[in-house]
């Protein structure tokens, strides 16, 4: 899991955004987001799939899986909250965000993009935050529940950066968000059923969704996969994908996800807005070099102080690759799932793999509902 190893800003006044989450109660009586205590005059119920999306896509009544392979309707995806973040920060940002999926993909800004990455984020987090309150035996309502506080603990990097919907988020970083993100363009099957699609994995903290023209892909894996392969998901960002090609996209995702080998360790600070960096990416073989050097006191006389630099190897130096081996069988579980198509139909016996992305001189692959019905 990504590792926050320095909480510079928790020691200071200012860090109160980190301490809302590090003392956490996780329970109904705490705002999910800030951590406060909530009472009659303050309590709220934020939707994790806001009511615009729900009403948008007629999903209100639908269900979704939850961990213990139980089914929830959307509309009963709720996590308390307090007024202030919920009719503030919140309400805020979905608002931009309903404006930014509007945007065509190549004018969207880093502060746009930030702002859907944040979104995105809070859904992954909401879902597992709701299973807190949700038995896992469905019999016994008094039983242990599906996630416990100690379990969605390990889930605390998600959780503070999602303070960045609280205050202004900084990133540093070898990549332009704390993790891999992408939003896509796609072609809008006629009918509204088919128009949402969602796939999230708890385990790698990675989610699919397709919601009408756009669709978004994030993995907080502190940008793994676009540094290894952030040219193909890229060049797929190009022009409006099929449904069934944004599926094969998901899937190729989702499953990179599983071979990731090493996590990213992340610096931050809170002083009036959140600053995360990204160090670099936590193995056995690194070496942390610490490098201090005099500098002026920063008042101005030029006084000696010290500035500590850390320093991590870069992913590319290391001889092992930050993911491992792909295996075309296990891929094809996933392919399977996010396509609902059968595996024997996603491969052949000499080992080719169907692909609905390129053709087979590596051009594009362009069609529409004419040439490939959705679905199926």
């Amino acid at each position: 899991m990504p590792d926050f190893n320095n909480d510079a800003g928790a020691a200071t006044a200012g860090g109160k955004l980190l301490l809302a989450v590090r003392d956490h109660a996780y329970s109904r009586e705490v705002c999910f987001l800030c951590g406060c205590e909530l009472d009659d005059t303050n309590r709220s119920d934020e939707h994790i799939f806001p009511r615009w999306l729900q009403r948008k896509f007629n999903i209100r009544d639908k269900t979704i899986g939850l961990l213990n392979q139980a089914r929830m309707a959307y509309r009963k995806l709720t996590i308390p909250c307090c007024s202030a973040c919920n009719n503030g920060h919140l309400s805020a940002l979905e608002r931009r965000v309903a404006r930014w999926l509007e945007k065509p993909v190549n004018e969207l800004t880093r502060d746009q993009e930030r702002d859907l990455f944040l979104w995105a984020s809070k859904i992954l987090f909401g879902l597992l935050y709701r299973q807190l309150f949700v038995s896992r035996d469905p019999r016994d309502r008094a039983g242990q529940t599906i996630i416990d506080p100690e379990a969605i603990k390990h889930f605390e990097h998600m959780h503070r950066l999602l303070q960045g919907i609280r205050t202004p988020l900084v990133y540093s970083g070898p990549t332009t968000h704390p993790g891999s993100f992408a939003v896509f363009e796609v072609q809008c099957p006629p009918d509204l059923p088919s128009q949402f699609d969602w796939i999230d994995s708890p385990a790698t903290q990675t989610l699919y969704v397709r919601l009408g023209t756009r669709a978004v892909l994030l993995s907080h894996d502190g940008g793994a996969q676009m540094i290894a392969v952030g040219d193909i998901i890229t060049r797929h960002q190009r022009r409006p994908l099929h449904p069934l090609q944004m599926e094969e996209v998901a899937a190729k995702f989702l499953y990179k996800e599983v071979l990731l080998q090493r996590w990213p360790v992340f610096t931050l600070a809170d002083d009036g807005r959140l600053f995360v960096a990204c160090l670099g990416f936590d193995y056995p073989e690194a070496r942390m070099n610490i490098l201090t050097l005099a500098s002026g006191d920063g008042d101005g006389d030029g006084g000696p102080s010290e500035i500590t630099s850390i320093g991590i190897p870069h992913p590319n130096d290391d001889e092992r690759p930050l993911f491992g081996d792909w295996v075309r069988e296990e891929y094809f579980l996933l392919f399977s799932r996010t396509t609902r198509l059968p595996e024997r139909m996603l491969g052949g016996e000499d080992g080719t793999t169907a692909t609905w992305l390129i053709t087979l001189d590596d051009k594009d692959l362009i069609f529409d509902f004419e040439m490939q019905p959705y679905p199926l």
